[in-house]
């Protein structure tokens, strides 16, 4: 290999820098190249900035209109009326009317009418006579309630929360010399259950206080104690027991801890009440019922407003006089409502509602010119109108050694001479209405 000292002229020019080459532009740069790419880029991010600073200004703007255009188009638009929630009570049909009448008013008093197998509850006729007017609920009927809450809830969790029902020996055993956990510390296990009761949104106590039913909530999806009484009373003693109750069970099954400190303990407010001294028992249920259903307690005794605008009488004297004034007055005989020491009679004018207390639990009465014989319970109520009485509570009439429930009476424009008893089963019967006459 040749060296450079010996290569040819021509050989040498070959080997000097490309710049140098014939042909070529020699370019000197006055500005580093990496300074030109930062300057451009610097010029493109700035382009994008300014699009950017545009269309966030643009939305702005946007936003700004639709804030106005909110406030604004409620005026030119209706106000939607709130839907209202129906209440959740289904009115009996002509064969349930049929079916009461008969559970309630058999001869034998012994007789089976209800064997619930999985709780063993065991309803005779003679315990279900607690539907009665003015009686109080008892045991029976109320944990049969109660098992049939559960079963819905089974048949569709969707619709339901998830919930535990005590029965109503429940907390009379927990509250045994102040505090008993041991003797209801088996009441709850997972084989029984199939679930454990932090799992459940809410769990349902009921409490008896010697002539009145109370129902006390643990709350555990909103953790709270709650206490609810038809009564309005509050009972603070029996929320601390079931909290102490709450914590001695998850540490009894799961070995945890749960601080129930934080929780709220409340008597619930605006409850709807009962306005009688019998039906603490129906408004407990009414409650657990609205509460497993997560629903607002919308329900009341509708019929108590009525009592509110009416005139009153008492004695038996005067509620006689007024009574039979009023069916002279809607074109009525006289003798339709016989009932026997009456306490009180009351007439509202403006909605048509009328009742009649009598002392006696039951009254028998045979219109002898038609041996036919009528009960009138304790409270007979109604609703009534020129010739008419309608939703009539409280009487019964007996047809073929069945007692069936008279829900209207009426004495027609065509056939005055005619008064036509109407049943909850759809049958009717008319009669003669001097059959009714005062005194008959």
């Amino acid at each position: 290999m040749l060296s450079s000292s010996t290569a040819s002229p021509t050989r040498r020019r070959l080997l000097l820098p490309p710049m140098h080459r014939r042909g070529w532009r020699i370019v000197v740069r006055r500005v580093p190249l990496y300074k030109e790419l930062y300057e451009a880029s610097s010029r493109l991010r700035d382009a994008k900035l300014r699009t950017l600073e545009f269309e966030v200004r643009l939305a702005e703007k946007g936003r700004l209109g639709l804030e106005q255009l909110a406030e604004v188009l409620p005026r030119f638009m209706p106000t939607p009326k709130k839907e209202e929630v129906p209440e959740p009570f289904v009115p009996l049909t002509d064969e349930d009317e049929d079916s009461v009448d008969h559970a309630l008013g058999g001869r034998n008093r012994r007789e089976r009418l209800v064997v619930h197998e999985s709780s063993n509850i065991v309803i005779t006729r003679e315990i279900l006579q607690c539907l009665n007017e003015k009686d109080w609920l008892n045991d029976e009927v109320i944990n049969l309630y109660l098992e049939l809450l559960k079963e819905r809830e089974l048949r569709e969790p969707n619709k339901f929360l998830k919930c535990h029902f005590f029965n109503t020996f429940f907390y009379k055993k927990l509250s045994t010399d102040g505090y008993d956990y041991k003797s209801v510390r088996r009441w709850t296990t997972k084989r029984k259950l199939g679930y454990s009761l932090t799992e459940c949104d809410k769990i349902f106590v009921p409490i008896h206080k010697e002539v009145h039913w109370c129902l006390a909530v643990i709350n555990i999806r909103d953790k709270k104690f709650q206490f609810l009484d038809s009564l309005g009373s509050m009972d603070m003693k029996a929320l601390r027991i079931l909290a102490r109750y709450l914590v001695d069970e998850v540490k009894d099954k799961s070995g945890q801890h749960i601080d129930v400190l934080s929780w709220k303990q409340e008597g619930v407010k605006n409850l709807p009440l009962q306005e009688n001294g019998w039906d603490c028992g129906m408004f407990m249920l009414k409650y657990i019922d609205f509460y497993s259903r997560d629903m607002d307690l919308i329900f009341g005794q509708a019929i108590e407003s009525h009592r509110a605008g009416a005139e009153v009488f008492h004695g038996d004297g005067a509620c006689r006089k007024k009574s039979v004034e009023m069916l002279e007055e809607l074109g009525l005989p006289k003798g339709l409502l016989p009932l026997e020491d009456i306490e009180e009679f009351g007439y509202n004018r403006g909605t048509g509602f009328m009742w009649l207390s009598q002392r006696k639990k039951w009254t028998e009465h045979t219109f002898k010119k038609i041996k036919q014989t009528v009960s009138y319970a304790a409270e007979v109520t109604a609703f009534v109108e020129k010739g008419k009485l309608r939703k009539i509570t409280g009487v019964k009439t007996k047809e073929l050694m069945l007692w069936l429930s008279v829900v209207e009476v009426y004495v027609a424009n065509a056939s005055p001479e005619k008064v036509t008893f109407k049943t909850g089963t759809g049958l009717s019967d008319s009669f003669d209405a001097t059959a009714f006459a005062l005194g008959e």
